[in-house]
């Protein structure tokens, strides 16, 4: 089972109950990979969010790295599970990662979501998502 598939098979199980989903995603916060403080900048800074957030994207050779910070717990565990389905992917495509990206968005409140589409940009690249 990949990353993906099993992160997914996780947010499914726990989206009936919010309490439970809330305590898995700020678990994840875990796998976020830190970015360090001289990288929180204007240009990796996401705009659109409620708290503080930076985002930084990097190609390897091994897959893709994606370094973040927030100084909110909910975001650090979004960015945890970006973190932990990504970084084997060499060339990340929003199409791949739908199903999970709809997932989270039934956990976030609609001020959340509009911050989320904003990191969720920054990460794939693109100007406006659907």
């Amino acid at each position: 089972m990949t990353p993906k598939e099993k992160i997914l098979n996780e947010l499914k199980l726990y989206n009936s109950d919010d309490e439970l989903l809330y305590d898995y995603i700020l678990s994840r916060k875990r796998d976020l990979t830190p970015l360090p403080a001289e990288d929180r900048n204007p240009t990796n800074k996401i705009s659109g969010c409620m708290s503080i957030v930076h985002v930084l994207v990097k190609k390897t050779d091994e897959g893709t790295l994606l370094q973040g910070f927030s100084d909110s717990e909910i975001i650090s565990g979004i960015l945890g599970i970006m973190c932990a389905i990504i970084k084997t992917d060499k060339d990340p495509k929003y199409k791949e990662y739908e199903d999970i990206l709809s997932e989270i968005k039934l956990a976030l409140s609609q001020n959340r979501r509009l911050g989320f589409a904003s990191i969720i940009s920054k990460i794939f690249n693109w100007k406006v998502l659907n």
